[in-house]
């Protein structure tokens, strides 16, 4: 059983991997299309693949680390909002 300390040393790899990616692709929305998709398939495979978190991780991250805890959440509301607009747009054609 993986424990929290352990857990939170690789979500902070994750965020610390792609945090910049996840804003870039809040900025640079149109410019090119291709590497636009590449690159949201690339972040939501590596969220896809972080391992599933303990029970009660997220309110312990959140006393122990608040500032992790935000930029992950922010990673995830990112994530889940250009999987919106892309099941949106392949929705309505």
């Amino acid at each position: 059983m993986i424990d929290f300390e352990q857990h939170k040393n690789i979500v902070e790899d994750f965020v610390e991997q792609h945090y910049p990616l996840a804003h870039s692709l809040m900025v640079d929305s149109y410019i090119d299309p291709e590497a636009y998709y590449s690159n949201y398939q690339m972040l939501l495979e590596a969220m896809n693949n972080l391992p599933e978190h303990p029970d009660y991780f997220l309110e312990w991250l959140v006393e122990y680390d608040a500032a992790l805890y935000i930029n992950l959440m922010e990673l995830i509301v990112i994530t889940r909002a250009i999987n919106n607009v892309f099941e949106q747009v392949s929705s309505a054609q």
